[in-house]
């Protein structure tokens, strides 16, 4: 399931810009999770991130009727059914880090 940290909601909500252009956070998470539609017509070799984080990525490797096979970069392999793909990206999320000063 998709966390965003409430601290960082108020954030963008106090953010002029952010309200002049229509961001509200949510958006450009939503667009980049998988949907079960989307997860049944991923072919082989598409790459995926978990949770859109840009360090945790893999490559479809096998597909079925009800699921996907993903081979992570650390090694590992997951079978993940489409009805579970909400906290799989089709591209990675940009950093919310925050410098501490």
């Amino acid at each position: 399931m998709l966390q965003i940290i409430s601290s960082d909601l108020e954030e963008i909500k106090a953010c002029r810009l952010c309200r002049q252009f229509g961001y509200d956070g949510l958006s450009e998470a939503r667009d980049s999770v998988v949907t079960v539609t989307e997860s049944k017509s991923l072919k082989k070799g598409t790459r995926v991130y978990w949770r859109g984080d840009a360090a945790e990525g893999g490559v479809i490797a096998e597909t079925s009727w009800d699921a996907v096979t993903i081979t992570w970069d650390n090694g590992r392999v997951g079978r993940v059914h489409h009805g579970n793909m909400r906290e799989i990206d089709r591209e990675p999320r940009p950093s919310r880090a925050r410098s501490r000063s």
